[in-house]
């Protein structure tokens, strides 16, 4: 009977804490935040590259750069070539210089590059304008990056490895570690099953994403940072440490603010879900691992498992950003006084989120990463964080359980 009227008695603290969390003025300066992140998530999406649908041009050919796939771009490369001799056909200067087709064009351009000369500008500018000439170019890039040997593209991964993690210019560069070059083979033992997304999409995943937990760990920080200090204006902090039982609440309270950070964390990383994961829904299922691109992620996965590991990255960085920054502000004497040591610590962890743990998330790119070479060092960092805070905290609760303090 006891332990059911104590958890009824928690569940109640609990729920008061909630209610005091999200009131409206911190929901207002946290939706201001929120406005403002988003700004920066949409400008940092690059899925309409100069008037190319990127998500379309990944999902053209499957999701799988297979002999099926190898044998359609071809086919369409074909077309390409025939649609460019047609557009040849009614260009009368084209024509004069003897430009017949695509094969024709490259002679001519090499010829004048060998030669010194300038290409005839009608000419030029008639083709970049040609859509059959930009669909070759396309075509071909698909081909010259997916279409190389298993060795050559080890040794290109081995070649991005010693750049991000021994800053060197190729490989070989002395010994890399071993989780590199594990990973690098398993990308390897998978050659045939590699997606072929442009590197667009997986930018955009990158660098929105980032701004995206940038925008949740702040958004968390300013939502938890007002209770403790309201409590003490309000003189409900000396009323609380009057009595053992109400020192004793102090870890529900520390609860309600790592639990209401989290749920922050998951309300933008999933607003962000949604509005990214519709812009990306044709390419959803494809692997991350691309024959287009050369920067190895540390994991495999699906575009969506990537959309939802973001997402869990980013409540695991709200919440330990916030905890931290609640536990060095306490409770101060007014809001002034609060702001003036909460936006220091908010920018200080925006500072950890943008140039250390966001950057290239999971991938060998990333500058934690390149110190720590192991799979996940982010998440491991922000678990690290989160585990200082609840020391951190619950030292505070034992000493305050423990000791008479002062009231206001």
């Amino acid at each position: 009977m006891t332990r059911t009227t104590n958890w009824r008695t928690t569940w109640r603290v609990f729920r008061a804490e909630m209610g005091k969390i999200w009131r409206p003025l911190p929901l207002l300066g946290t939706l201001a935040v929120l406005i403002v992140g988003s700004f920066f998530i949409v400008n940092f999406t690059y899925l309409h590259n100069g008037g190319e649908d990127v998500v379309a041009q990944s999902a053209e050919f499957g999701p799988v750069y297979d002999a099926k796939a190898q044998q359609t771009v071809q086919a369409e490369l074909d077309k390409a070539r025939a649609a460019f001799a047609a557009d040849m056909a009614v260009s009368t200067r084209a024509t004069e210089l003897g430009i017949t087709d695509y094969a024709a064009y490259e002679a001519w351009t090499d010829r004048m590059y060998s030669e010194g000369k300038d290409t005839d500008p009608t000419v030029t500018n008639y083709v970049l304008g040609l859509a059959s000439y930009r669909r070759i170019n396309g075509l071909e890039l698909i081909q010259s990056q997916a279409g190389i040997s298993p060795d050559a593209l080890r040794s290109q991964l081995l070649g991005q490895a010693c750049y991000d993690f021994r800053n060197a210019d190729d490989y070989p560069c002395g010994t890399l570690p071993a989780t590199v070059t594990a990973r690098i083979d398993d990308i390897i033992s998978h050659y045939n099953q590699r997606s072929i997304l442009q590197y667009n999409v997986v930018m955009t995943l990158q660098d929105s994403g980032k701004w995206m937990l940038l925008t949740a760990a702040l958004c968390a920080m300013i939502l938890t940072a007002f209770p403790l200090t309201r409590d003490r204006q309000l003189r409900m902090t000396a009323v609380q440490w009057a009595s053992r039982t109400g020192r004793g609440i102090r870890s529900t309270q520390v609860l309600a603010i790592g639990i209401s950070a989290a749920l922050v964390g998951l309300i933008v990383g999933t607003l962000w879900n949604v509005w990214l994961g519709a812009q990306m829904r044709p390419i959803l299922g494809y692997g991350i691992d691309s024959a287009m691109y050369r920067d190895p992620a540390w994991f495999d996965g699906t575009i969506l498992q990537w959309l939802v590991a973001y997402t869990l990255t980013a409540m695991l960085a709200a919440a330990a950003c916030s905890l931290i920054t609640v536990w060095i502000v306490k409770a101060q004497s007014n809001g002034i006084r609060m702001l003036l040591i909460t936006v220091p610590l908010a920018a200080a962890m925006a500072c950890l989120i943008n140039f250390v743990i966001g950057p290239y998330l999971y991938h060998f790119s990333n500058p934690l990463g390149g110190r720590i070479p192991v799979p996940g060092a982010e998440a491991m960092a922000l678990t690290a964080m989160l585990a200082l805070a609840a020391a951190l905290w619950t030292v505070s609760a034992r000493r305050i359980r423990h000791c008479e303090l002062p009231n206001d």
